[in-house]
């Protein structure tokens, strides 16, 4: 398996669909004798229990030639192998990175909700990793990779595996598969907890260029990442960079299929009209203060005309300054909440009838379920972007 598509951002997710293999690769610089790699359960598990990971140390993590491209073959062989060529390693364990290269089975401590690896850089100039999986599936809260003093270190070069193409369209035209098939079939967890993954996803969107083009494969994934978690998740788990970039995308990437969850209590909401009325809603709620205080009844109604507006809507349907509006209001009306026509009542999972074939196995059963997870009590009294 060749890597393609080199990227000299932050992340890239790969889309190979393989349990194991080599999937991603990465190179790193290092000014300090001490660095972390770091593993963290999304959603109540890891996303597998170990993860197979080369390493090389190099002189110069910028040349993609003496790093990426002159290992890749040795350490495909070494993440294939079925013999006993990777040391096991567990939390705590420090990893040597010999110019030689060595390969590892990172096992993950499933009585904690992070492990962490030290890793021995001194005297080294850089790294380059070669990954059973990309690291951003064991992210939570925490970057994967940091130095001693707890500062992220991001990715010099980074290149995924070759992935397969989807259709492009708005945001209110989807790919009809629902978010969490998408989850299973992309490999990623969907976590509501998980700001440190959400975050890294939309870096990678900015700094790619997704806006202009999302027909690459990582462009697709980290956009399904970003989507899902805006489209689903408590208003107050999602990272202020996420609710202010979010729509820059939706014109070039495809969406999944996901609703907001119901809310126990909750009146239902209007019917979108898709018209001008979103705008009109904005108006209302600055001529009422709405900003200041949002408890009166006129305040509720038109939050809720915009909160419909926008979710259901074309995204043409609501002016920028009516969306940048509606994320100014969600704090001050934050407790006038109401649940959408479809709202998921019970946590979506991925059922193999929404399945794509090529996600089955040969038996044409579906190998896994996919749960959307996120803590219950955080559902009751939070507002969904």
């Amino acid at each position: 398996m060749k890597l393609s598509n080199v990227l000299p951002v932050v992340l890239a997710c790969s889309l190979s669909n393989a349990v194991a293999g080599l999937e991603w690769a990465g190179t790193f610089a290092t000014n300090d004798p001490v660095h972390i790699w770091l593993a963290q359960k999304t959603g109540g598990s890891y996303v597998d229990p170990s993860m197979r990971i080369v390493f090389y140390a190099v002189s110069d993590p910028s040349d993609i030639d003496a790093t990426i491209h002159k290992y890749e073959d040795e350490a495909e062989a070494l993440i294939d192998s079925t013999d006993s060529s990777c040391e096991d390693v567990t939390s705590g364990m420090e990893i040597d990175l010999p110019t030689t290269g060595k390969c590892y089975t990172l096992i993950f401590d499933q009585t904690s909700d992070d492990t962490k690896f030290p890793m021995n850089t001194a005297g080294l100039d850089g790294f380059v990793a070669f990954g059973q999986h990309v690291p951003i599936e064991f992210e939570r809260d925490m970057h994967y990779l940091k130095d001693s003093t707890g500062t992220d270190i991001e990715a010099i070069l980074e290149e995924g595996s070759e992935g397969h193409s989807h259709s492009h369209g708005d945001h209110e035209e989807t790919s009809g598969k629902s978010c969490a098939c998408a989850a299973k079939e992309y490999k990623f967890n969907i976590d509501c907890t998980a700001t440190a993954a959400m975050l890294d996803a939309m870096a990678f969107l900015k700094n790619a260029g997704c806006a202009s083009d999302c027909s690459p494969t990582a462009c697709e994934t980290n956009y399904l990442i970003v989507q899902a978690h805006h489209d689903y998740c408590p208003e107050d788990k999602i990272p202020q960079e996420v609710e202010d970039g979010f729509h820059d995308y939706d014109t070039q990437c495809t969406a999944c299929d996901i609703s907001r969850a119901f809310i126990d209590g909750a009146p239902n909401c209007p019917a979108p009209k898709c018209d001008n009325s979103g705008d009109e809603a904005y108006a209302s709620l600055v001529d009422l203060g709405c900003l200041s205080d949002c408890t009166s009844t006129a305040c509720r109604d038109n939050f809720f005309v915009l909160r419909v507006e926008h979710d259901l809507c074309p995204h043409d349907a609501l002016s920028k300054f009516s969306e940048d509006g509606l994320h100014d209001m969600e704090e001050p009306c934050a407790q006038q909440l109401c649940n959408i026509e479809g709202a998921e009542k019970t946590f979506p999972v991925c059922k193999e009838e929404d399945m794509e074939p090529e996600s089955k196995n040969e038996s044409g059963a579906a190998t896994s379920t996919v749960a959307i997870t996120v803590a219950s009590a955080a559902l009751i009294g939070a507002a969904l972007i």
